[in-house]
């Protein structure tokens, strides 16, 4: 025993961070590499083997080609609202001190994880003829409800969060020089904003609205459940002919050219910010407190908070409301809560606290391991070739532009032999859902270890620190809340994931959003009440660990 402990400690000892790095990126490949790549590769084998080319050519006609560009029209407009959402909220959450930040920064993450189903029916209750938005705004003759717009609405209060987490940080942490050299020269507070700060942040911006596109381009839910029926995109149009198997080849063919398509993106994306550097970061918070304003900036500041608390709360609130409603009681009521948690003796009946267990240690699982992957493997090939990192980039890229029905089917196809059949079992969902969050982790451990000045590096070795140690002594205190962000966004992911559950697991495996789907599709206001107190439980859970989060990284980290 003695000597095992010997031995392991002079391991530790010897290992370093390359080590690491080496081993989370080599990791890091296999899994994206036989669960992504080899899969579409035997689907796409499976499909053309003894077939002719002719659907490689039916795909390019008028109907797919407007098919196309529907899709990237709303995927452009739910960027830019997200934007449009996400910037100003950035600022105001990480430049302005005040009392309930962070439960208001909490609340602008959840929208994030809840099930597509649960928010899409809580859109149309808002934006329905007879809802509360449409009452108050007139649009009950406008029928916006069935337009495109509540369904860039719908995206743009999924995606926000994505904006906030992403650029907040770094907003947060300009250098105080660009501050005080616009006051020397006379700058206001908008050409402050607009020649200054938003230059800087361009490279993290431009990050975020990629992954914002890249989520609205395969959208998949929101538009299936808000859309109408003459709206189509590529990943609704793809599922129909996976889920009927009769058009099998052409939904392999339409994959592809997604995926081709969204790679040429990334690549536009990297030529764009591959000069730009991020070193004007200071690692110091700098924020005002909200006394310290001007009137003028007080008033704008609460005008903006009270619209971002009321977007963000909103829909949430819905869930509440209808949770809290029972059909024949006048008031409020728990017996939602208390008929989710009541044995009838059904055979369907669900136990909610295994799927609740379920969803968390998935969750804290994921989020755990693709820290790891991501920000090793971002270490590993910070000093690589360029070369060496494109193909890192687009290979780490691959779960968001790759369809999750298609990429089920094909690791259904790929993992059916009796030597490794995964099917149905908890370890293929679960490395699933590192493979959805990888491409969070990545990037943005990309952006934080590139925002450590190069100056930071030398000094701590000049001073003695050595190399093995220089991660965690230095990289890893600095780009802590980016980190953060990764492990909340990967969490986020992994909690609220529905389509990859419901098509891999087994018959008794069970999540949160799976099981507010199975309430959702029986008929009756009694299943409806108990998928929405369901929804609220999920919702709680969230805020409670999305909040501790947070506290933990303030505790632990404090300057």
């Amino acid at each position: 025993m003695v000597k095992s402990y010997a031995l392991i400690s002079y391991i530790m000892q010897r290992l370093s961070v390359l080590h690491f790095s080496i081993f989370f990126s080599l990791l890091g490949v296999s899994l994206v590499a036989f669960f992504i790549i080899l899969p579409i590769f035997n689907l796409t084998n499976l499909v053309f083997y003894s077939n002719d080319f002719d659907s490689l050519f039916n795909v390019f006609n008028s109907y797919y080609l407007k098919l196309f560009l529907v899709t990237f029209y709303q995927a452009f407009l739910s960027t830019v609202a997200s934007l449009f959402i996400g910037l100003p909220a950035a600022f105001i959450l990480y430049q302005i001190n005040f009392s309930g930040r962070k439960v208001l920064l909490t609340f602008c993450t959840i929208p994030f994880i809840l099930p597509v189903v649960v928010v899409a029916l809580s859109f149309r209750d808002l934006f329905s003829n007879t809802g509360l938005i449409s009452q108050l705004l007139g649009f009950s003759s406008m029928q916006f409800n069935q337009s495109i717009w509540i369904i860039i609405i719908a995206h743009a209060y999924y995606n926000m969060s994505i904006i906030i987490r992403i650029v907040g940080p770094y907003w947060e942490k300009i250098s105080m020089q660009f501050e005080e050299a616009s006051n020397l020269l006379g700058a206001r507070d908008l050409q402050k904003i607009f020649y200054v700060y938003l230059p800087l942040l361009m490279p993290v911006i431009f990050a975020a609205s990629m992954l914002v596109f890249l989520f609205c381009f395969t959208s998949f839910g929101l538009i299936l459940i808000l859309g109408t029926s003459g709206f189509d995109t590529l990943e609704l149009v793809i599922y129909r002919l996976t889920n009927g198997l009769y058009g099998l080849q052409d939904a392999v063919i339409l994959s592809l050219l997604q995926v081709i398509f969204c790679t040429i993106i990334f690549i536009i994306y990297s030529k764009a910010i591959q000069s730009s550097r991020l070193d004007f970061v200071s690692h110091i918070s700098v924020n005002k407190h909200f006394r310290e304003l001007k009137v003028f900036k007080k008033i704008a500041a609460l005008v903006f908070l009270c619209f971002i608390s009321i977007f963000s709360i909103m829909p949430i609130a819905i869930l509440f409301v209808r949770a809290f409603t029972f059909p024949g009681i006048q008031n409020f009521s728990v017996q939602n809560f208390i008929q989710i948690f009541t044995n009838t003796g059904n055979l369907s009946y669900i136990y909610p606290l295994d799927a609740i267990l379920n969803s968390l240690t998935l969750a804290l699982g994921t989020s755990f391991v693709v820290m790891l992957i991501g920000f090793f493997a971002a270490f590993f090939i910070e000093n690589q070739q360029r070369f060496l990192k494109r193909i890192f980039d687009i290979l780490f890229l691959l779960p968001i532009i790759v369809p999750v029905i298609t990429l089920s089917l094909g690791i259904i196809i790929t993992f059916n032999h009796s030597f490794f059949d995964l099917r149905h079992s908890v370890s293929l969902i679960f490395i699933v859902h590192i493979l959805l969050g990888l491409p969070f982790a990545y990037y943005l451990s990309l952006l934080a270890i590139d925002s450590v000045s190069r100056q930071i590096k030398e000094a701590s070795l000049l001073l003695g620190c050595a190399k093995k140690i220089l991660w965690y002594k230095i990289y890893l205190p600095l780009v802590r809340n980016y980190l953060l962000t990764g492990i909340i966004f990967s969490f986020a992911i992994s909690l609220g994931e529905f389509g990859s559950v419901s098509m891999l697991r087994g018959s008794n495996f069970y999540t949160i959003p799976l099981v507010i789907y199975q309430y959702l599709n029986r008929p009756g206001a009694y299943f409806l009440g108990s998928g929405y107190a369901l929804s609220v439980i999920l919702v709680v859970i969230s805020f409670i660990t999305f909040y501790s989060i947070e506290r933990l990284n303030t505790n632990i980290f404090k300057k």
